[in-house]
């Protein structure tokens, strides 16, 4: 395909629409964009269709996931508030199979979106503040049966104790969440936050030995951060998945961990190349939820919180990462990408 075979009328709708639209070839060389696409990157058509990316600045290099990632899987692929050059905007790539091009829109991040999950984050500190006592109530029995507990279920008590400690730590997190920092910055074994997440699922659920499939990188270098955010980031994506395969037939969940060696981060000088991904053949994302996917209280769970992604979301950034997902009718994959650890 070349420039050339654009359709005429559809160039000249595309030519006066106030946003930047911007349409790639299968291998990932710029065909065209419009003058609000051209302002906006501050390189002209002409330019960009010698140099490709390079041409731009590497503020703007973060443009490129979302169309990367639609022409690799020929599927369309949305990434929500991505910060570039100081401003959060929506990435839409849409891959077109007739003509093998993939067309990317970037609009601005509304800003009632941010304004809506701030809002969400007080609720959440009181839902948190409200946990801590049936939480401790239910540590103080645990201790308390535990004497008289013997033989196979000697074990229970002290494992209730754990978890409790862990979800109040966590509660105490929550209700900060707007400005949390965190607990820790330590070297973290990424495989190792897997297969702990994977432990504590199977606690909860005897189906998660039965779904899930490993498939890690023994090489992966070290991340670094908070080993429990990052444990409770990794479950809640093995729950999500788990609850999105309840009507599925033959029902999958696939945990890899990788290199990405081509990740260049949001601005081309804070990569994130550490990635865990977490796959499902469930029914996919519905398209009502895509754009709020990250807003708190947002949920496909009949009697769900929807405190999940928002938090994973957040515990990302954190840790200097980010968090991105792609899902088609049949499948749904959220990547955690982080940075690798350098002070070693």
């Amino acid at each position: 395909m070349t420039q050339h075979t654009l359709d005429h009328p559809a160039q000249l709708a595309a030519e006066v629409l106030p946003f930047p639209l911007i349409v790639f070839d299968d291998l990932k060389r710029v065909l065209w964009l419009n003058t609000a696409g051209q302002e906006w990157l501050g390189v002209s058509s002409r330019k960009l269709s010698k140099r490709g990316l390079d041409a731009i600045h590497p503020a703007y290099s973060r443009i490129a996931d979302p169309v990367f990632q639609a022409i690799d899987t020929g599927q369309s692929v949305i990434l929500r508030e991505v910060e570039i050059a100081g401003a959060q905007y929506d990435l839409s790539a849409s891959y077109d199979h007739d003509v093998g091009a993939t067309t990317l829109c970037v609009l601005p991040a509304p800003a009632p979106r941010r304004q809506e999950h701030q809002a969400a984050l007080g609720f959440g500190k009181m839902l948190a503040h409200e946990l801590k006592n049936p939480l401790a109530s239910i540590r103080g029995a645990a201790q308390l049966l535990e004497p008289s507990v013997s033989g196979e279920d000697r074990d229970l008590p002290q494992t209730i104790i754990e978890d409790v400690d862990r979800i109040t730590s966590l509660a105490n997190r929550w209700s900060s969440i707007g400005d949390v920092e965190l607990q820790a910055d330590e070297p973290v074994n990424l495989n190792r936050v897997c297969v702990e997440a994977f432990e504590r699922l199977a606690r909860s659920s005897s189906l998660a030995d039965d779904l899930i499939i490993e498939q890690f990188d023994p090489s992966l270098p070290q991340g670094r951060g908070d080993v429990l955010l990052l444990q409770q980031v990794v479950l809640n994506l093995l729950q999500n998945a788990l609850d999105a395969l309840e009507d599925t037939d033959r029902p999958r969940i696939r945990v890899e961990t990788y290199y990405d060696a081509l990740d260049r981060g949001a601005d081309g000088s804070r990569p994130a190349p550490l990635v865990i991904a977490v796959r499902d053949n469930g029914p996919g994302v519905s398209a009502e939820l895509r754009g709020s996917l990250f807003t708190p209280f947002v949920t496909t769970k009949p009697a769900g919180e929807g405190l999940g992604l928002s938090f994973c979301a957040r515990i990302a950034q954190l840790h200097g990462g980010r968090l991105d997902y792609e899902s088609t009718p049949s499948a749904t994959s959220f990547y955690l990408k982080l940075p690798a650890d350098r002070r070693g």
